[in-house]
């Protein structure tokens, strides 16, 4: 495997990249929450540093190159599994051990090559449900998980030191990721999910960095490109985070909350950077926009400004608002189900055609009142309001505190609880006009197999799952690919999800979240979109840049925000200037 052409260009007078995993498992902070790195963190991240010494020497490889291919975020994802107690090495939940041969190869989904959990493992090609290659676990006569890559069948398997037979292939867990560890090239494309649909309904970028935003923007993870600001997020970052280095096919952009004149971002610009990145794309369908609305300043003026911005500024996608704001003097956040302000604002968006409604809910950001992160008016709204579809962004996710690892019980304010609470009080149970959207939320509980299962695990239970729809808050963390891997590769706590009665998080439930769920939502074609796209311009960049550079250029990226110290600092400055987050 040539070595990505993007590590062999660096000037030898920059500074040496940092020796650490794909997926950042130490502290951080994106100046709206704080996590601080857990013990399964610090043990995951001890245990790949010294695991990738030894492969990165076993296939010939520096160990950053190592950490910056397919190999690295397989031996992350495994060993995450491993110190949580998911897996062991004996039973092939683990990478290989470089001095032992092949054992047995196992047979794999989307017709191609399978294979086993050590090098020079191989199986026969075999065909499956999702749509890209998939991978099992090693061992003669063994049969894979097929909890990722869709149900699977294959010809017995081969390797140098025998054969075996395998069924059902999947690269379903960290724990199944194993066997990518056999080949290189076949890991890459085990973890390529560009086959795929994939609507990112959370997306970011600014036009301007003012005074009030500056110390925001900088201590984000796009805020440290080397670039200035306002070029670290420009329409051209944009386009090359979410479509060049990530598989993302849609994309939908929404702006921050700000009084008048200072906005980092406009309607207007929203719907121009639209136009940009879809002019970009031959005219594809890249991006959809939000418009933004602030129902509690200028009220009136927000209101008819509605109607200008859905003619002037067509296609609008949805509305976009944030309770928990508010401009200041004395005015906070409101409630959608708040008579003179809310109500009015989701009968004119009714009024003039678009049904959806996006909102802030749960995490705290600095400068609101999150007292109104509360999403018990959602609840209200959705069933005032059949005809209308509701999403809850960040699915409440630490609205009145940030222990994510516990059941539902009835009435619970605690988190994503609150959400569920606030759809069984008016009895929007699964299926009905409520959405779970997960931008931040996932990022948040991605390492941690509790917190993940319970999340995921209420969302399908009482939302639906057709209701939980896919985001990642991205640009301001960098590309999304990261999160998009992870997800793909996860599997839920199955004593938690039986105990809990949650649905399995199967292949077919991955690929709603993931895209097809909000392409309902938002009225868009995955089949049509998805085939213009592949033919576009844009697409065909983004397959010559991975074959030249490699798919993990954002491999490197790191959180600039990682002390509590930084952390408090920035919360002050803010809390002082009163910005939101």
């Amino acid at each position: 495997m040539p070595k990505p052409r993007w590590l062999t260009r660096r000037r030898k007078t920059e500074a040496e990249l940092p020796y650490q995993p794909p997926v950042w498992l130490g502290d951080w902070s994106n100046g709206e929450i704080y996590h601080h790195q857990t013990p399964v963190e610090r043990q995951a991240h001890d245990l790949i540093l010294k695991q990738g010494e030894q492969l990165a020497r076993y296939y010939g490889m520096d160990r950053r190159e190592f950490m910056a291919s397919g190999l690295g975020m397989a031996l992350s994802m495994s060993a995450l599994n491993l110190v949580q107690g998911c897996s062991s090495p004996k039973d092939g939940g683990f990478f290989p051990d470089p001095s032992l041969g092949g054992s047995g190869g196992a047979s794999a989904g989307s017709g191609a090559a399978g294979v086993g959990t050590t090098p020079g493992a191989v199986g026969a090609a075999g065909s499956g449900s999702a749509g890209r290659v998939a991978v099992g676990n090693a061992g003669a006569g063994a049969s894979a998980n097929a909890s990722a890559a869709g149900s699977g069948s294959g010809a017995a398997g081969s390797s140098t030191a025998g054969g075996g037979a395998g069924s059902g292939a999947s690269a379903g867990s960290a724990g199944d990721v194993a066997g990518m560890m056999a080949d290189p090239k076949l890991c890459e494309k085990a973890l390529s999910y560009n086959e795929m649909f994939i609507f990112d309904i959370q997306t970011h970028r600014v036009a301007r960095a003012n005074a009030t935003y500056r110390s925001f923007l900088g201590i984000l993870p796009q805020g440290q490109c080397g670039k200035s600001l306002e070029e670290c997020f420009s329409a051209d970052e944009y386009t090359q985070k979410f479509f060049l280095e990530s598989d993302t096919t849609v994309t939908v952009l929404s702006g921050i909350p700000a009084v008048d004149g200072n906005n980092p971002l406009t309607n207007d610009e929203i719907a121009e950077t639209r136009d940009f990145v879809n002019d970009l794309a031959e005219h594809t369908q890249r991006v959809v926009t939000h418009a933004m609305v602030l129902p509690n300043y200028n009220h009136a003026q927000q209101l008819d400004g509605m109607a200008k911005i859905a003619m002037e500024r067509a296609p609008v996608g949805a509305w976009k608002c944030y309770t928990p704001w508010g401009p200041g003097d004395g005015v906070t956040g409101f409630w959608l189900d708040d008579p003179m302000i809310g109500i009015p604002y989701i009968q004119r968006g009714l009024e003039i055609g678009i049904k959806t409604f996006a909102c802030h809910k749960g995490l705290p950001l600095p400068g609101f009142d999150n007292n109104y992160g509360d999403p018990k008016d959602l609840g209200v709204v959705a069933k005032m309001f059949p005809e209308a579809k509701f999403i809850a962004y960040h699915s409440a996710y630490q609205f009145g505190g940030n222990d994510e690892t516990t059941s539902y019980t009835s009435g619970s304010k605690l988190g994503v609880n609150s959400l569920v609470t606030a759809c069984m009080d008016n009895g929007i149970g699964p299926g009905g006009n409520i959405y779970g959207e997960l931008g931040t939320t996932w990022r948040s509980v991605m390492t941690n197999k509790t917190a993940a299962t319970h999340v995921l695990g209420k969302l399908l239970k009482f939302l639906g799952e057709d209701n939980v729809v896919w985001g990642t808050d991205c640009m301001w963390y960098g590309s999304p690919q990261p999160l998009i891997q992870m997800f793909m590769s996860f599997t839920m706590d199955q004593s938690i999800r039986m105990a809990e009665g949650y649905p399995d998080l199967t292949p077919e439930i991955k690929r709603k979240i993931l895209g097809l769920n909000a392409a309902k939502v938002y009225g868009i074609s995955p089949e049509a979109t998805r085939c213009q796209v592949s033919l576009g311009s844009m697409a065909r960049l983004k397959r010559e840049l991975d074959g030249e550079f490699g798919g993990y250029r954002w491999a490197f990226s790191r959180p600039p925000l990682r002390t509590r110290r930084d952390f408090f600092r920035h919360l002050a400055f803010h809390r002082a200037a009163k910005t939101p987050g």
